[in-house]
């Protein structure tokens, strides 16, 4: 009974994260309206929940760096950083809905990857999760919609480098390191890199209003302590695959939210790829609860 509870409750931490996520565009789009940037909701996404991150692992048990700890930590970093840059960037591009579909294709790249760098077999169920994902991202950026051609590419890359966050994150072990230090250190590390992106891209911007402010703590908090700290949890847990899978809450809940909250209009051929994509991860998940 115990592990069967045990179960439950670490399978729910990937299930809460994708709840929580699959509502991040709506609170981006409603913070862009304020005339904020991407480069800059990602920063302070990052920087803001640092106080309570660090709050939170002091009362873990005590952290001690080990050798090739750093290296992982920039790593995760790297890849964090971007996938949110990306992500966020996208949607001033597309439909939030299409974005979320695009972005999680991840579960399909997860599995050529782990192919490529791992050579763990593609099994033939995978390889058709893998076709229909393709096929979906094709039928998404129709070039006769209203979808922007650059706004597809940016989600779906954010897919990939988020693929590659998830694989490491499974892999990568850290002994001497709590939870919520590796969460506060990727994300102080993902924060200085976004900042000297911002040299390059556009200006992050600081002059805003109380009220917004309010608003972007909250963003980045329940972002960074919510949703990445459990999937984060869940991938130690369960593993990447699995977290991935269950993770296919996310699109439905973001996909919904783009249609029945901020009035997006999707073409034929967009809601049919975003199908196909949404299909290829339960084929994933169905494949995964009976191997």
């Amino acid at each position: 009974m115990d592990r069967i509870k045990n179960g439950v409750f670490d399978y729910s931490h990937a299930i809460i994260s994708a709840l929580v996520f699959g509502f991040m565009p709506f609170f981006s789009i409603s913070l862009y309206k304020y005339n904020i940037n991407p480069i800059s909701l990602v920063f302070y996404r990052f920087i803001l929940s640092l106080p309570t991150l660090w709050i939170l692992s002091r009362r873990e048990s005590s952290n001690a760096w080990e050798k090739g700890d750093k290296p992982k930590i920039i790593l995760l970093s790297l890849f964090f950083g971007a996938t949110s840059l990306l992500l966020f960037s996208s949607y001033s591009h597309i439909s939030s809905g299409a974005a979320t579909a695009l972005h999680f294709s991840y579960p399909a790249v997860i599995a050529i990857l782990g192919f490529l760098l791992y050579k763990n077999r593609l099994t033939k169920v995978e390889g058709i999760s893998v076709l229909l994902c393709t096929v979906g991202v094709f039928l998404i950026n129709d070039l006769d919609s209203n979808l922007s051609g650059f706004g597809v590419f940016l989600a779906f890359l954010s897919g990939v480098t988020y693929a590659f966050y998830s694989i490491f994150l499974g892999k990568f072990t850290f002994y001497g390191l709590n939870h919520y230090f590796i969460l506060s250190v990727v994300n102080f590390v993902a924060a200085i890199l976004i900042l000297f992106s911002s040299f390059f891209l556009e200006p992050i911007l600081w002059e805003f209003p109380l009220p917004v402010w309010i608003g972007l703590f909250l963003f980045s908090n329940v972002l960074t302590v919510i949703a990445t700290g459990f999937y984060q949890l869940s991938v130690k847990k369960i593993g990447a695959e699995k977290t991935s899978i269950l993770s296919t809450f996310e699109p439905l809940v973001g996909v919904l939210v783009g249609l029945l909250v901020l009035n997006e209009i999707l073409s034929v051929k967009s809601i049919l790829g975003i199908v196909l994509i949404l299909v290829s991860s339960f084929i994933i998940v169905f494949f995964s609860q009976n191997r």
